[in-house]
């Protein structure tokens, strides 16, 4: 009789936990959804503010070298009249524009993984903040 009443005190105790555990949850995110709604200028922003800002700054600038480089290998490949200038600054305009891409999806995955490990760093401040509610109680 005994071994069924402290299961089913368990359980009430385990279910408490869970309910207020989604709670938490819920309302972190809910609250914190202030990641979501940023444009790609302030995730940009964002991003730059990190250590890591000179290397971002570079890879931009790289950046512009190659849209620079890649608008003048365009320009130049629909105007040739040659056939074999044609092929030279299309390949190089193709190349350009993989270059270009490349460097752009980089950046990307950057902000992607900036965001990531702040919303990770929340959940570890909630997950603690948790915590420490059920040592006290």
């Amino acid at each position: 009789m005994t071994d069924s009443n402290d299961r089913n005190d368990n359980d009430n105790t385990d279910n408490a936990e869970k309910r207020i555990c989604d709670d938490i949850l819920k309302q972190e995110f809910d609250v914190g959804t202030d990641e979501i709604d940023k444009n790609f200028f302030q995730r940009a922003a964002t991003v730059m503010a990190t250590r890591s800002r000179g290397m971002y700054i570079i890879t931009l600038g790289t950046y512009s070298i190659f849209i620079g480089l890649f608008l003048y290998i365009a320009y130049n490949y629909f105007t040739a009249v040659n056939p074999g200038d044609v092929t030279f600054w299309g390949i190089n305009t193709v190349l350009c524009a993989i270059v270009s891409v490349g460097v752009e999806l980089w950046f990307w995955m950057e902000m992607n993984r900036a965001s990531l490990l702040r919303e990770i760093k929340r959940m570890e401040l909630q997950v603690s903040l948790l915590t420490e509610k059920f040592v006290k109680d």
